[in-house]
């Protein structure tokens, strides 16, 4: 199997306009990295972005996507959506959604397969609060979210936590 490089992805969130985001990103488009590079957008400039990208070896990704296929959703965005703007790939269960907006591993399972399903990569974020990292629960925390996440996934118990 061939190594994977890996990947740096610059999240917007809901910061900027085509012009900052535009100018920060055309400042690293002709630059040699040793890892592939992404962008998350906010929604309404992701075609922008596939646009202003379309030569070059940039990702453009979105920073979430809905658990619902389709339907009476107001305001979500499906996996089949993004696919057809031109996103490669969609971050799921950012801290901010999952404090934020109550996300959890079972509705970022879901998202995972909606985006599967339509060709995207999904970019599973992990990670413990300060609290439960004070209280020294970051392995368990980080077990149970892609145990969760990722049932199919064969991850033991004796994973490596470097």
């Amino acid at each position: 199997m061939k190594k994977r490089a890996p990947l740096v992805v610059a999240n917007w969130k809901l910061n900027g306009g085509t012009d900052l985001i535009c100018t920060s990103v055309a400042s690293v488009l002709n630059k040699n990295f040793k890892a592939e590079v992404g962008i998350a957008p906010p929604y309404v400039y992701i075609s922008d972005m596939v646009n202003f990208l379309r030569n070059s070896n940039i990702l453009v990704g979105s920073q979430n996507v809905s658990k619902f296929a389709s339907g009476a959703f107001t305001g979500e965005t499906s996996a089949q959506m993004l696919k057809e703007v031109g996103c490669e790939f969609c971050l799921i269960g950012h801290s901010e959604r999952r404090q934020m907006f109550l996300e959890n591993d079972v509705s970022c399972h879901t998202k995972i397969e909606r985006a599967l399903t339509a060709g995207i990569m999904p970019i599973l974020c992990v990670g413990e609060n300060n609290q439960q990292h004070e209280l020294g629960l970051t392995r368990d925390i980080l077990y149970r979210q892609l145990h969760q996440a990722l049932p199919l996934a064969k991850i033991t118990s004796n994973t490596s936590w470097a």
